[in-house]
């Protein structure tokens, strides 16, 4: 895992939107064409262009963590605390930008911004098996397989996995 100086890891802002936008349409065709086809892909990319980003963007009390190298948006986590669990999703990297530690730089940040003492909860696809061994090499456990609806109707295989932050940080899997 090689890393680049030039990785910048911060908080989202509003002039951000159309490079998220972007950036997660660039994941959703790499992901989701394959497995669903042009058809439902196109749609589910369509809800892209609302204003929540197909509800991906959050609310208040929920944070968005981008990474930029070389002022390109390469990667995003989005993360939030409910009790005692931190939830992640949106979490993206580009194809071209995997296997750099940008992945492990944005949950270390997404993990860092809540309490250490919190459970680290996300649901990954079955059919991201590169996906799911990133989530296990950095400590995380499968917990239930359940079914992912992506749009209304269209339910796809998946594994909820979790991890205490403590545990993760621990590790120190991470790049310096």
């Amino acid at each position: 895992m090689t890393t680049d100086i030039s990785l910048i890891v911060r908080q989202m802002c509003p002039k951000d939107r159309k490079d998220l936008r972007a950036l997660i349409k660039t994941c959703w065709l790499e992901t989701y064409e394959k497995e669903l086809g042009a058809t439902v892909t196109s749609q589910l990319l369509s809800l892209l262009m609302e204003h929540d980003l197909a509800g991906l963007v959050p609310s208040k009390d929920e944070r968005v963590l981008f990474a930029k190298q070389q002022n390109l948006l390469c990667g995003s986590v989005i993360s939030a605390a409910r009790h005692a669990t931190t939830y992640l999703w949106g979490f993206y990297v580009l194809p071209d930008f995997q296997r750099r530690g940008i992945g492990a730089k944005l949950l270390l940040g997404a993990i860092k911004e809540h309490d250490p003492k919190n459970m680290v909860e996300l649901t990954v696809l079955n059919s991201s098996h590169s996906a799911k061994q990133f989530y296990k090499y950095l400590g995380f456990h499968e917990v239930s397989n359940e079914y992912f609806e992506i749009l209304d109707g269209i339910k796809l295989p998946a594994i909820k996995m979790n991890a205490l932050a403590a545990d993760i940080i621990e590790q120190r899997r991470f790049p310096s």
